[in-house]
């Protein structure tokens, strides 16, 4: 269910333009600038929800500096605790998970 609604815009000349905006499920107005491509540029990252064990999960927006406009990422919002590898030009996720314990009875 969206919740919430984010936009960016500039001052052109006293005139509000719009760069970005779109509708979101958010749980926490937190935002986060950080390199998620390589391109040594931040991009834009907008927290979803905290799914189980405390795994954090983004909307990711690159930086398209030559088209002056955020690119919105479909899907990334699935990956849990992302986290940019520039070394290996990857992006890491580790999710947390539960111990599962059975216990019988005689």
């Amino acid at each position: 269910m969206k919740n919430a609604v984010l936009i960016f815009y500039k001052d052109n000349k006293g005139k509000k333009e719009i760069i970005l905006k779109d509708s979101m499920h958010c749980e926490n107005a937190e935002i986060q600038f950080e390199d998620f491509n390589g391109d040594n540029i931040n991009d834009l990252l907008v927290f979803h929800s905290t799914g189980a064990r405390a795994n954090a999960t983004y909307y990711l927006y690159l930086s398209d500096t030559l088209k002056k406009k955020l690119v919105p990422i479909k899907g990334f919002e699935e990956i849990p605790n992302p986290t940019p590898d520039p070394e290996n030009d990857i992006i890491c996720s580790i999710a947390r998970a539960a111990e599962i314990t059975t216990l019988f009875t005689v």
